[in-house]
């Protein structure tokens, strides 16, 4: 099943247990923002996908790729502090 970007930003979001205004925060956007993206109404810049994914605890590759793949699930934990 393909997914978009920002629905796989969603899926790991929630995975993670992140609401949408903690991930924004962690990102340095708006919660509005993020949630244009995941809606698929904004794409990106990359530094920004830098940011989701290392704030998920993913690759970007991990982030770009399908979801259910070899590594979907292996997310590091979420640093403390």
């Amino acid at each position: 099943m393909t997914s978009t970007l920002g629905e796989r930003i969603r899926i790991h979001r929630r995975r993670r247990g992140l609401a949408r205004a903690r991930l924004a925060h962690l990102v340095g956007r708006s919660e509005r923002w993020l949630l244009d993206v995941e809606r698929g109404e904004v794409d990106p810049r990359f530094s920004d996908a830098l940011a989701l994914a290392e704030a998920l605890g993913l690759r970007l590759d991990d982030l770009a790729g399908p979801v259910g793949g070899d590594r979907a699930g292996r997310a590091r934990p979420l640093a403390r502090g």
